[in-house]
């Protein structure tokens, strides 16, 4: 798993490896880097339901050099014409890592036959495309806070497994004490535009940010809809963005995949994009579910592990 440009065989398998603007406007642009959008501390809107995808500060991705990564499209009807709904990540040959909320407009009633995902793209009209044949939400997750915020897809059929389409590694119980805030950048892909509310980009966009201590990032986001989270920013999360902004996912990269190289130079897969206030906000950093802290669930849940 993780390695860029492998040399594959169809039997390969993944494995787990401050700001000074108004209470008022903090309360409104809150969102989902995909992401939500808080109108009020009581009432949580999903900005990825209405504006399109988004990589701020971003450039254009190499072809094929994210073999990991997924677009989850979604069809009014089966069969239907389909959206781009959001990213997501290949972890195995049969499971793809998304966000829970990007199914909250299902109501807890997820229809698998109305969703897709697509690998190895470079666009989002390109790749191969599987159907998908189970959705499972972490059974911690509540649409009205943020915690948990993880959805495991299981595909009908196997990926073909190729230099353009390969599973990240997920990290190991151990491996977010080695992930040194400061120290350690973490890079952030998905479609979409280059400015928020701007002309969508269909090419896969990159942008590398630095890990933010919790302390901080738990800091920065104290004053804003509490009621979201209210046991604070908790390592459950893991926060990554520049102290002066102008670098983030936003809308429509919700799901999509933080990772980071290792020193034996494979990838591993830190976090799935979950929230933010705005994007790329000066002291206001992204903040991602953290997946070491979800090892065991992977495991419990997957093919993961298995001979």
């Amino acid at each position: 798993c993780g390695l860029r440009s492998p040399k594959l065989t169809d039997d390969s398998r993944g494995g787990v490896g401050a700001s000074s603007t108004s209470s008022s406007n903090r309360r409104r642009v809150l969102s989902r880097l995909g992401k939500r959008d808080v109108q009020s501390h009581s009432r949580v809107k999903r900005l990825f339901d209405v504006a399109r995808p988004i990589i701020v500060g971003g450039v254009n991705a190499k072809p094929n050099s994210w073999p990991w990564m997924v677009a989850l499209f979604k069809t009014s009807v089966p069969g239907g014409p389909k959206r781009f709904l959001c990213g997501a990540s290949l972890i195995s040959r049969q499971y793809v890592v998304t966000a829970a909320h990007c199914f909250d407009s299902e109501r807890g009633n997820i229809d698998p036959t109305k969703f897709s995902i697509v690998v190895g793209s470079h666009t989002t009209k390109d790749g191969t495309e599987y159907l998908v044949e189970n959705a499972l939400i972490h059974p911690g997750y509540r649409p009205r806070q943020y915690y948990n915020d993880l959805c495991l897809l299981r595909i009908d059929g196997l990926v073909k497994l190729t230099n353009k389409t390969y599973p990240v590694c997920l990290p190991s119980d151990g491996l977010r004490d080695k992930i040194i805030p400061g120290e350690n950048d973490a890079t952030v892909t998905g479609w979409g535009d280059t400015t928020f509310g701007g002309v969508n980009s269909k090419v896969l966009q990159e942008v590398t940010v630095p890990i933010v201590p919790l302390k901080d990032c738990n800091a920065s986001y104290s004053a804003v809809a509490k009621a979201n989270f209210p046991k604070g920013i908790t390592n459950v999360f893991i926060c990554a963005g520049l102290p002066e902004g102008g670098k983030d996912a936003c809308q429509g990269d919700s799901g999509g995949p933080l990772t980071t190289k290792l020193k034996d130079n494979s990838w591993v897969q830190l976090g799935v994009v979950s929230f933010g206030y705005g994007c790329a906000q000066p002291g206001y950093p992204g903040v991602y579910t953290r997946l070491s802290q979800y090892t065991k669930w992977f495991y419990d849940n997957t093919d993961l592990g298995r001979s």
